[in-house]
């Protein structure tokens, strides 16, 4: 199951957000998980990686998504759900490629933030079709297969800024 929800974030709410992130730019490192050639940059949110260590607004935005997560899965005993991940990705022109990966969760959320241009966006491979979810500023997307293969789209112009997502990323706690 996929699962788009458009204007997750107010429209302001989900700028600001994406300034905050955009403005850790310089903490970002190569990712280096989806083994691309030209890796895009990521930055884990758990706190570690922060100068001040954790960030009350980034820790709101983390329940809101899991508590979507949540609702959206129909997952009613949510000590089954381990967050593994929440980090935030961004992708600059010249990096990051479309080499699709795999997460191997229980669910998956990836919300977009910022308006950087259609071009962009989440493609996925469902039935060995090639699909594509545009980049729209505060969509969220949900999906609960784990072996669904996807890619974020680089973005072909700095114009806009950077392309910025946040993913949380469930497994099992069993």
């Amino acid at each position: 199951m996929i699962v788009v929800i458009d204007e997750f974030l107010d429209y302001d709410v989900a700028y600001l957000y994406y300034d905050r992130i955009v403005s850790w730019r310089r903490l970002h490192h190569g990712e280096v998980s989806i083994k691309s050639s030209r890796p895009h940059l990521s930055l884990n949110l758990a706190g570690q990686e922060l100068p001040q260590g954790r960030d009350p607004h980034m820790d709101e935005l983390r329940v809101k998504m899991m508590n979507k997560v949540v609702e959206v899965v129909g997952i009613l005993d949510t000590d089954l759900l381990q967050l593994q991940r929440f980090h935030t990705n961004m992708h600059v022109v010249g990096n990051g490629d479309l080499k699709k990966h795999t997460d191997g969760t229980i669910a998956t959320a990836v919300l977009m933030l910022g308006d950087v241009g259609k071009e962009a966006g989440f493609l996925y491979n469902k039935d060995g079709r090639d699909n594509l979810i545009e980049f729209k500023n505060s969509r969220l997307i949900i999906f609960d297969e784990g072996d669904l293969e996807h890619v974020g789209v680089p973005i072909t112009s700095n114009e806009k800024g950077p392309r910025v997502t946040v993913a949380l990323k469930f497994y099992a706690n069993i």
